[in-house]
C-alpha cells in the first residue's frame, strides 16, 4: 500500500485510494488543458469555460484510469486472487494483488483485461465525440470526448509495451511462464525486458529535457524510473516467496517466549523488558491466556510523567485473529500479513494455546542467512 494515500471508498470490497501525488498531477493536467488544449481548439471562450472543461476532462481521465485498474482487480477476484486495493497516483494507477496469480492463464487474463477496457472506453468516447460534434448543445464539449479518445488509446497502447510490470510485461511473463513452467525464470526474463525499456525511457527523457521538451522529458524519465523500480521490486518479491516456499511457521518460530502481565506499569515494562532484553514487543498473558501484544510503539504514546500510573493493559493491542497465525501456515503468509498490517510480530496459536512467536526481525535474519548460504 502507498503511504500518503486516502481511502475514497470501496467497490465490491476493494478499497479505492488516492495518493497525494494525484492531486499534483490533477492540478498540472487541468492547468495544461485550460491554458493550451481548449484555447487552441476554441479560442473565443471565456477563461472560466476553459477551466471548467479542463477539470471535467481531468476527472474523466482519472475515472478512465480507475476503470482500467478496476477491471484488473475484478478479474483477479474472479480468479480467487485477493486484492489489497487500488491506488491512483501521479503516474496512473495500480491494483495491488496480495499474491501472484495461480497460473499463466490467470496472469494473462488479469493483465489483458485492463488495456481492453481502455480500448472500449476509447470507443465509447469516440461515439460520444461524434454525437456531440453533430448535435451537442455546446460543440466545445466534443473536445473533451475527443481528448479522452486519444488518452484512453494511449493508456491501452502504452500499457501493452512488453515492459514488466506494465500489463504487456505481465502478458509476456504469462507466455514465458506457460512455456517454461517456471514462475521465477519467467519473472526474471520479463523484468530484464522491463529494465531495458525503463533505461530507454529514462535516456529519452534526459535527451528530451536537454532538447527543450521540459515537462515532457521529466515525465518520460519518471515513468522510466517507475518501471525500473517496479521491475526490481517484482523480481525481489518472487525470489522472496520462492525462498520461503514450503517452510512452516513452527519451523522458525521462537518457542521460549518472554511474556508480560497486564497489570505491570509502563515504567516497569520499559526498564524490566524493553531495555533489559532489547525486544520490540511482548505477548501479554493474563491467567495463562494471551490477551494482547504490547509493542514499543504502544509505549511511545504514553507521556513520561504517566509511566508509573499507566499499565500494560491500557496500552496493549488486544489479541485478534490478525495478530495470530497457525503453526502449519507458510512463512510467506506470516511475512505478507506483517507487511500488510505493519506488524512486527505474530503470536503462533493452536487450539487457543500459544506455541511461540514469529517476528519480522527473525524472518529477515532467517531469509538473509538462507540466501547467503544458497539453501
Amino acid at each position: 500500500m502507498f503511504r500518503g494515500s486516502l481511502v475514497l471508498g470501496t467497490i465490491r470490497g476493494i478499497p479505492i485510494r488516492i495518493h497525494f501525488t494525484w492531486l499534483i498531477i490533477f492540478g498540472l493536467l487541468s492547468w495544461s488543458l485550460a491554458s493550451g488544449y481548449f484555447p487552441q481548439r476554441y479560442p473565443d471562450l471565456p477563461i472560466t469555460a476553459y477551466w471548467i472543461k479542463a477539470i471535467i476532462a481531468a476527472l474523466f481521465l482519472f475515472g478512465s484510469v480507475l476503470v482500467h485498474e478496476l477491471m484488473h482487480a475484478l478479474m483477479a477476484q474472479s480468479l480467487r486472487v485477493p486484492i489489497a486495493g487500488i491506488t491512483l497516483f501521479a503516474l496512473g494507477g495500480v491494483s495491488e494483488m496480495k499474491q501472484e496469480p495461480p497460473s499463466p492463464s490467470a496472469e494473462f487474463k488479469i493483465a489483458i483485461v485492463g488495456p481492453l477496457a481502455s480500448l472500449v472506453l476509447a470507443g465509447v468516447f469516440w461515439l460520444l465525440w461524434r454525437a456531440l460534434e453533430r448535435e451537442g448543445p455546446d460543440p466545445s464539449f466534443a473536445a473533451i470526448a475527443l481528448y479522452l479518445v486519444g488518452l484512453n488509446t494511449v493508456v491501452a497502447v502504452f500499457n501493452m509495451l512488453p515492459a514488466f510490470p506494465l500489463d504487456g510485461g505481465r502478458v509476456l511473463r504469462a507466455i514465458i511462464w506457460g512455456i517454461t513452467k517456471n514462475l521465477q525464470k519467467a519473472t526474471y526474463l520479463a523484468t530484464r525486458v522491463g529494465r531495458i525499456f525503463a533505461y530507454i525511457l529514462i535516456s529519452l527523457g534526459a535527451v528530451s529535457l536537454f532538447a527543450g521538451a521540459g515537462f515532457q522529458g521529466i515525465w518520460m524519465a519518471l515513468i522510466g524510473f517507475f518501471l525500473l523500480q517496479g521491475a526490481q521490486a517484482s523480481y525481489a518479491q518472487v525470489m522472496l516467496k520462492e525462498a520461503l516456499a514450503g517452510i512452516a511457521v513452527r519451523d522458525i518460530m521462537v518457542k521460549d517466549v518472554l511474556t508480560v502481565p497486564p497489570g505491570l506499569s509502563v515504567r516497569a515494562l520499559i526498564e524490566g523488558y524493553f531495555l533489559a532484553h532489547g525486544y520490540g514487543g511482548f505477548p501479554v498473558v493474563d491467567h495463562g491466556q494471551v490477551s494482547g501484544i504490547v509493542a514499543l510503539a504502544d509505549v511511545k504514546r504514553v507521556p513520561p510523567e504517566e509511566y508509573d500510573r499507566v499499565t500494560v493493559r491500557e496500552v496493549m493491542t488486544p489479541l485478534t485473529e490478525r495478530l495470530t497465525i497457525a503453526p502449519e501456515a507458510d512463512v510467506s503468509v506470516a511475512l505478507q500479513r506483517m507487511a500488510e498490517d505493519a506488524l512486527g510480530r505474530l503470536v503462533v496459536m493452536e487450539r487457543g494455546r500459544m506455541l511461540g512467536l514469529v517476528t519480522k526481525t527473525g524472518l529477515s535474519r532467517f531469509l538473509q542467512m538462507k540466501l547467503e548460504l544458497q539453501l
